[in-house]
């Protein structure tokens, strides 16, 4: 499953991006830094404490893990070569480590 951590509005305020011509690859961008996040996790789906509603599915995504998502984007957005080690520098670490599931190998 795809999950979008951030919205693309977020992500073009974050980066200061004020067209609509580029938001394919803003989208896509925020997925990778979404998928990045949640493996770094250890998570395959939204943790229960973070879903508001299931129908729809609403989710209330940690203020942290937000800014962690918008560091990756934005690495990702200005460094189009940019590799997992630059991605998930100590930053983003630091910010997403309190949501890592200990029990996933």
């Amino acid at each position: 499953m795809i999950f979008e951590l951030v919205s693309i509005e977020d992500a073009k305020i974050h980066q200061r991006i004020v067209d609509t011509e580029d938001d394919q690859d803003v989208q896509s961008k925020v997925r990778q830094a979404s998928a990045i996040a949640m493996q770094f996790m250890k998570r395959r789906e939204m943790p229960d404490e973070w879903v508001e509603t299931y129908s729809p599915a609403v989710y209330d995504i940690p203020y942290d893990v937000q800014a962690s998502v918008l560091l990756m984007f934005g690495e990702l957005w200005e460094n189009r070569e940019a590799n997992v080690a630059t991605v998930l520098n100590d930053a983003v670490k630091a910010l997403l480590w309190p949501y890592r599931d200990p029990t996933m190998a």
